[in-house]
């Protein structure tokens, strides 16, 4: 069976980040965004900021899944390359745990209000297949 892909969509303060949180931890799932803001015309509601018991449990998380790359050979190599790649030497990834500990509300915050517009956005309509008799 392929992997499958849990949409959560809702309004704003709906607790659809609590929801990605807790679904996440029930099925050992990833979560690539838990709230991507929605944008309202005149009206200026931004991304909420999430709850440092959230955050330090998605710092942890990732830290944990930075250590575990790190176990194989692969892993290592591929890590290497990456930091390489799209950070431009691959020390940085010796500071990577300091790194991720230095991550705050704010800046989550402030990369949510850079890249989360409308300029960015695309919008998929899901419809369900009409029964045929």
């Amino acid at each position: 069976m392929g992997q499958r892909v849990i949409v959560i969509v809702g309004p704003t303060c709906s607790g659809k980040s609590y929801l990605g949180l807790k679904l996440a931890q029930l099925i050992n799932g990833e979560i690539i965004s838990t709230d991507s803001r929605q944008i309202y015309k005149r009206l200026n509601i931004g991304t909420a900021k999430p709850a440092l018991e959230e955050l330090q449990k998605v710092k942890n998380q990732k830290l944990m899944e930075f250590y575990h790359t790190m176990e194989t050979i692969n892993g290592k190599a591929n890590t290497i390359g990456n930091y390489e790649l799209f950070f431009g030497d691959y020390k940085k990834l010796f500071s990577a745990p300091q790194d991720f500990a230095k991550v705050t509300a704010e800046d989550i915050q402030r990369v949510a209000a850079k890249y989360f517009t409308k300029k960015n956005r695309t919008v998929g309509i899901l419809m369900a297949e009409e029964e045929t008799k």
